[in-house]
């Protein structure tokens, strides 16, 4: 400490290791400040921490009162009285009336197109080069089916069986093509 006065004395600068010293105190302190705040809003609550801190500071922030001053009379600010809201008659308020948009009338629907309906079912003539897809589309699928390879084609038998009106039929179709057709007894 002797050093430090000396120091001061002479106008000298002090040495690093009181420099540090004076660092160390200050941070301390600061985090005790923090520390106490936070407890105080931790125990009080935020407002109530907030009220007390400002009562704290107003009172050291207000200046020192003059004797002058404490004894004169306080008188309280004068009264400003508030404007009267007046009533209007109901005959005589203006109200906006506001009506939504009118949507625009929905364009007519158009008279419904009726589609050709298709030939019943098994009620079209088979013909030979009939694709699969006319065949199913005109007969539907087959009572029973057989598929085979021969000479590297693919050969395939539709038996389409009696129904009310039509006797039974088998159709040979070969890669997809109707090459032959024939009534079955």
């Amino acid at each position: 400490m002797k050093e430090l006065i000396k120091t001061a004395e002479s106008g000298a600068a002090p040495a690093a290791a009181e420099t540090g010293q004076s660092g160390t105190i200050v941070i301390l302190v600061l985090v005790a400040i923090i520390a106490a705040g936070a407890a105080g809003v931790f125990l009080l609550g935020p407002a109530q921490a907030v009220q007390a801190v400002q009562n704290l500071i107003v009172p050291a922030a207000a200046p020192p009162a003059t004797p002058a001053a404490e004894s004169e009379p306080v008188h309280p600010p004068p009264k400003i009285p508030k404007p009267r809201r007046v009533a209007v008659p109901q005959t005589e308020r203006l109200v906006a009336k506001v009506s939504p948009p009118a949507e625009p009338p929905a364009p007519p629907l158009p008279a419904p197109v009726k589609a050709p309906s298709p030939p019943p079912l098994r009620s079209v003539r088979i013909r030979n080069g009939m694709t699969r897809g006319e065949l199913l589309g005109a007969w539907g699928l087959p009572d029973m089916k057989l598929s085979a390879r021969e000479g590297g084609s693919l050969v395939e038998t539709y038996t389409y069986g009696d129904r009310p009106g039509s006797p039974g039929r088998a159709v040979i179709l070969e890669d997809g093509r109707v090459i032959s057709t024939g009534e079955t007894n």
